[in-house]
Parts: structure tokens; sequence; C-alpha cells
């Protein structure tokens, strides 16, 4: 009957513990319609547990025009007047709490205590000495966070991914910004006291809305460069303002670029120093800068540092040796020229790329697949002496006509698969092997010349009986039986 839930559709309740255990109780069958709570008294880990559980519901119960419906759960906890052992303050992973007052003798955040509080909005604590780790990771709709003078350690990852957190005070007392405990939030600014000892390579990491970084002129430690943040002791790069365009100079004296520093981040042109030791794998993938100066130490491009760039114009220096996977992978290079000294490209290398042209180099002994798929080439120069071509080599490229060179034996899978444009092919006597689907999709197939008398299997040759096959003279009846070859229709002598 309505009457009797009505004197339990209270949303709101004030309840007092005497000794620890009693909250479940004390709550009774009012737990359905709380969204508000405060507590005062002494709580113990089951307490807890049922403000957890509370605060972890979808809906809860409420009276509307004399009806009982189900609302989404907000939840806001003010336990100021509670009495309870610090390490029982957890509450990670309760998806709907959005305000929480805590005990005003609270100093200290265990580690993980609100963690995955994705709608957490107002925290209110008293002067606070210590953050855990991991805190308030993934705090999305956090905005605002006061930080008191009394602060003296932050955790690792302790504000990570608060996507809402624009504005933070890094308080003077503190000594060090640990891993990860500002990467992935919304702050613009970042100012550095000059009580700041140590600063990890990942604190400030995508934080993708940050224009400046400050420093106390009483810090020694740290410098600014432009939108870099740059330990002076060991010359390393551990911020980046990745709002800010122009032109990014790194300083003389740092020796290595993280990937996170510089990925996804758009700014207008760069300057490397000499340096420079180590670039890692994909440092400059998603970066909008159109060109730059391989710096002279670094004798590899690395796997996909280039990648979905807007590199257009690149010189490789002589002394690279290997470009490696994905390394301009769907960047917008227009041109590119490989020097002697490299040896290996790696796999899909330069796929997707908007140059129309391509050298092979014959130093080049070792390449992936797909190195060359769907990039525009229409002209590309093969070395006398190339070995192999690599699966999906030069799939869905612009091909007209195509020479396999004389030292080839073998053809990979789906190697020229899709080219549209490409009208003839020949394929030299060396080549004893052939892959999947070589030639499928390429409808436009007038000629397939082949040098060698002695066929081998083929497997799915495309548009057999529009093309011509043209074999070495006396061939014909060997193409003719010959798996693969004999559903050419149309077979004749060179």
């Amino acid at each position: 009957m309505l009457w009797a839930t009505t004197a339990f559709a209270q949303s709101e309740m004030t309840i007092n513990c005497s000794e620890p255990g009693q909250l479940s109780d004390k709550i009774g069958g009012r737990y359905e319609y709380l969204n508000r709570l405060t507590v005062t008294g002494r709580l113990g880990s089951s307490d807890i547990e049922t403000l957890r559980c509370l605060a972890s519901r979808d809906k809860y119960k409420t009276i509307s025009d004399g009806k009982e419906v189900w609302k989404d759960n907000f939840f806001e906890l003010d336990i100021s007047g509670v009495s309870c052992a610090p390490n029982n303050i957890m509450f990670p992973r309760t998806s709907h709490l959005v305000k929480i007052i805590l005990p005003v003798n609270a100093r200290r955040i265990p580690d993980n205590a609100f963690y995955g509080c994705s709608r957490l909005i107002h925290f209110i604590a008293p002067p606070l000495i210590s953050i855990g780790n991991s805190s308030f990771e993934g705090c999305k709709n956090l905005e605002k966070f006061f930080i008191p003078k009394t602060m003296e350690h932050w955790g690792t990852n302790c504000f990570k991914d608060c996507t809402g957190l624009t504005d933070i005070l890094i308080p003077e007392g503190l000594k060090d910004l640990p891993e990860g405990c500002l990467s992935g939030t919304k702050i613009t600014s970042a100012y550095i006291p000059s009580t700041i000892m140590s600063i990890h390579e990942t604190a400030f990491d995508d934080c993708n809305a940050l224009k400046s970084f400050g420093v106390d002129s009483y810090n020694p430690n740290f410098m600014v460069a432009g939108p870099l943040l740059i330990d002076k002791n060991s010359m390393t790069i551990v911020g980046a303002a990745r709002a800010a365009r122009g032109a990014v100079n790194v300083p003389e004296g740092v020796t290595k670029l993280r990937n996170k520093t510089f990925n996804s981040w758009w700014f207008d042109s760069i300057n490397l120093p000499t340096t420079i030791q180590n670039i890692e794998p994909g440092t400059f993938k998603w970066c909008g800068f159109s060109t730059i100066a391989w710096p002279d130490n670094v004798k590899e491009i690395p796997d996909g540092v280039f990648e979905c760039s807007g590199l257009k114009d690149f010189k490789i220096p002589e002394g690279v040796t290997r470009i490696g996977n994905h390394a301009f992978h769907a960047s917008t290079l227009t041109s590119i020229e490989i020097p002697a000294s490299v040896t290996t490209l790696g796999e899909s290398c330069f796929q997707k790329c908007n140059f129309t042209e391509f050298t092979l180099p014959s130093t080049v002994t070792t390449f992936g697949d797909a190195i060359l798929k769907n990039s525009d080439i229409t002209k590309i120069n093969l070395p006398d002496n190339l070995k192999y071509i690599s699966n999906e080599m030069l799939r869905d490229t612009h091909l007209t006509e195509l020479v396999i060179p004389s030292g080839v034996t073998k053809i990979g899978d789906h190697a020229f698969q899709s080219i549209k444009e490409l009208k003839t092919i020949t394929i030299s006597a060396s080549v004893t092997e052939y892959g999947k689907k070589m030639l499928y999709g390429c409808k436009n197939l007038e000629s397939v010349i082949v040098m060698n008398e002695n066929p081998t299997d083929v497997e799915n040759i495309y548009n057999e009986k529009k093309a011509v096959l043209r074999v070495p003279k006396g061939c014909v009846e060997k193409y003719k039986a010959c798996k693969g070859w004999k559903k050419f229709k149309n077979i004749e002598e060179q």
C-alpha cells in the first residue's frame, strides 16, 4: 500500500552510528530510497561497504504524483563527522557517487580510493598531506580539486584520465611529480614551484589542452624551452604543452625523444639538436608538420615514427641502415629518396603514401610485406639483384606496366592484387614460385608475358578470358597443361 512505502520514501537521511557495524541496520527499509546521506559517529569496514553499495546502484526509488518510480542514482555522501580508520575511506568504481565530504580528521587518501568514480564532481576534504596511487584515476567528471598548502605527496597516476580537470595547483612543498600523475587531464597550464626536485617523464602525458609551462625562478632543476619542460640535470623532456602551435626547438643536450611527448601534436615545425641519439617508435605519429631534418646520430627510422603524419618532404641521410615497420604508413609523403646505406625496409613502411615514383636501391636485401601497398605509385624501378617480391608488396597501387627482374625467384601472395590500371606484366624466367591471388582483381590486365620455358603451378590469375598469355617459343602446350596458366583462353608464343 502507498501509505506504507511513503514512510521510507525520503531520499535524504542523517544517521549517527555510536559503534562500527550499525549503519546497515539503521538504514533498514530505506535502502532503496536514499540518494543523499549524512553519517556521523564511528564507522567500520562493513559500514564503508554499505556506503559503497549505495553509491553503486543504478537507480533509487522515490514517490512522484503519488506513484512509486525509479530514478537515476546520483549519490551524495557527507561523512565529515565520522571517525574511522583512514584506509577504510575506499570507494573505487562507485560509478554513481557524485559528491563526497570526507571526515575532518582525514589527512591521507589511500591508493585507489576513488579509482573509476566516473560521476564524481564534488570532492570536499580537510587539509590533506598525501594522495595515494591512482586515488582519482578515471574520475572524468571531476572539474576542480583544491590542493592545500599542507600537501607533501602525490602518488603515481593520482589524477590520471581526470578528463574534466582543467586547473590544478601544484603546491609549494611538493617534491615530486610521479609517473602519470596528471596524464590525460585537461589542464591548460602548469607552474612548477621551487620545491619540485623530480618530474617523471610521463607526468604530463596526453595533456592535450596544455598551452604553457612556468618554472619558479628559485627552482634549479627545470627550465622551459618554448612549449617544452626540460629536466636540466638529465636534459630530458618531462612535459610538452601540446596545445601550443608554432615551431618546436628541442634544445642542445637532449638525447632522447619519447613517443608520448610528440605523438598527435600538431605543431608547425620542429628542429632537432645534434645531440639526439634515440627516437622512439611512433614518436611523430599523427603530427601535422610537413618537414624535418633527421639527426645524423640516429641510424634507423623507427617503427611507425611518421605514421599518419602530415610529412610531405623527407630526406633520409646517408648512414641510415633500416626503415622500420609502418615508418611512413599513411603519411602525406610526396617524394622519397633512399640512400645506399639502407639495407632493410620494414613491413608496410610506405603503405598509403602519396609519391608516384619509387626506386628500390640495390643495397636493400631485406624487406617486409606490403611495403608499397595502397600507395599512389605509377612507376617503380626494381634492381637486377632483387631476389623476391614480398606479400602484397604492390597491392592496390596504380602501375600500368611492370617488369620483374631476372634475379627474382619468388612472388608472394597478393603481390599485385587489385592493381586496376595494370595492363602488362613481364615475369622473368628465374621466377619458379608464385603466391596466391598474385594478379587477382587486375581487371584491365591485357598481357601477361612469362619468360620461363618450364611453367610451375599458379593460382587465381585474374581476367584469363580477356588477357593474352605470351610464353616462350615452343611452350604453348606446356602452359595449356599447367595449373592456373591453362585457364587463359588466349596463349601465344612471344
